[in-house]
């Protein structure tokens, strides 16, 4: 008897388990077709904005408006026409900006392992340059700061980067403002945040060479 409920009853749980795998189904639809929706909007909301025939030049900034892809036209801060489809816009900011260059590691010239960090402040003196002569200049900037830390690093020894910090700032302004006029860009200057050695071991050994120097005889000929 209990043989026969048993059997009787499975095809209602099979029936149960489906219904909650539909349902289950049926709900993660819903929650994707939300966040399409969602997506869907937003986007329709950018490609409105982009069909605007009025653009704003905000204050401390330029902007290059292009014609059918050519024909370059600057734009000062203030109300402008911009006809989509006719017209392309190219906006850059003239205010300095920074761009932050996190725990670069290098070797010093005296072979010392070290982790800097700095900031790389510069400014665009020429839009025209900064729009048509180099593709992205932010992030080429921050390529050509990061290859000229590591260079202008591995240059000084490490008691003279120590010593002199703002020596190697003002190398590193020049290399690199050198490095990025071509574009209409003026670096204005690197400010290094920290320096120290890459890892426990060796900055422990450097204490330990500057504990003997401390103690070592001085010379007559030092005094």
């Amino acid at each position: 008897m209990s043989f026969k409920l048993i059997r009787n009853s499975s095809p209602s749980l099979t029936n149960a388990s489906h219904l909650v795998s539909v349902s289950s189904r049926l709900l993660a639809a819903q929650t994707s077709s939300s966040v399409t929706a969602k997506l869907d909007r937003r986007r329709s909301l950018a490609r409105a904005q982009q069909r605007h025939i009025v653009t704003i030049v905000p204050q401390g900034h330029e902007a290059y408006r292009l014609t059918l892809g050519r024909n370059p036209e600057r734009l000062h801060p203030g109300l402008h026409i911009n006809i989509p489809l006719l017209h392309t816009l190219q906006l850059v900011d003239t205010r300095e900006t920074s761009i932050p260059i996190s725990d670069l590691n290098g070797f010093t010239s005296d072979n010392v392992p070290v982790l800097v960090s700095g900031s790389l402040f510069f400014r665009v003196q020429n839009a025209y340059d900064a729009c048509f002569s180099v593709n992205n200049f932010n992030e080429n900037v921050k390529q050509i700061g990061t290859s000229a830390m590591r260079s202008v690093v591995g240059s000084f020894y490490y008691d003279a980067i120590i010593s002199d910090r703002n020596g190697i700032n003002d190398k590193l302004r020049n290399v690199i403002g050198n490095s990025i006029q071509s574009w209409g860009i003026e670096c204005t200057r690197f400010e290094i945040q920290t320096f120290k050695p890459s890892n426990r071991e060796v900055e422990r050994q450097l204490e330990l060479q500057m504990e003997v120097m401390k103690h070592l005889p001085t010379l007559p000929g030092d005094r």
